[in-house]
């Protein structure tokens, strides 16, 4: 007859390592798929800053035509007014008034754009900055510690279920002499 503690023993035993072997290999699936996660994550912050760039450049452009468009009005209506002050025979202090309110009013635009320029300059830089921050939170979502087995503690395990699985034999060995 079979010593049954002592199958039992190893049985339970080898389950331990099996165990530990199933742990590792989870370990390493885990490591693999944060390599991935994290390196789709940093293409997605480049794709992510490089759409708020795009962005403030086609804003920069857009006041950029629109100052140079301000520009040439203003010099259409200061051309018109001479000439026409001119054919009036309107000449002196009122023409340049005139000029000169024009050209008030020019760069009165053109700084306004540049104040709603640089306040969109800041509006970019906090968008940076917010991505970056979602970024590193998401960075630490996907690289949390993974548990790594213990050669150690498997051997204990191993130790531990092949003591239980000898006792169970035993205990089964002697209630069927009883």
């Amino acid at each position: 007859m079979c010593n049954l503690p002592a199958a039992l023993a190893t049985t339970f035993g080898l389950q331990a390592g099996v165990n530990f072997l199933g742990q590792q290999q989870q370990a390493k699936a885990q490591e693999a798929y944060q390599a991935q996660a994290s390196l789709a994550e940093r293409q997605r912050a480049i794709q992510e800053q490089r759409s708020i760039r795009m962005r403030q450049g086609q804003e920069q452009e857009a006041i950029n035509r629109e100052i140079f468009e301000a520009s040439i009005e203003g010099a259409k209506k200061e051309s018109t007014n001479v000439t026409s002050a001119g054919q009036a025979n309107v000449s002196g202090l009122s023409v340049d008034a005139v000029v000169n309110n024009y050209k008030q009013q020019e760069a009165a635009y053109r700084a306004a754009l540049t104040g709603q320029q640089e306040m969109r300059d800041v509006q970019t830089g906090l968008a940076l900055t917010d991505a970056g921050f979602r970024t590193v939170n998401n960075q630490i979502g996907i690289n949390r510690p993974i548990n790594q087995p213990s050669a150690f503690a498997a051997v204990l395990d191993a130790g531990s279920q092949a003591a239980s699985g000898y006792r169970t034999g035993l205990d089964i060995k002697n209630s069927r002499k009883s």
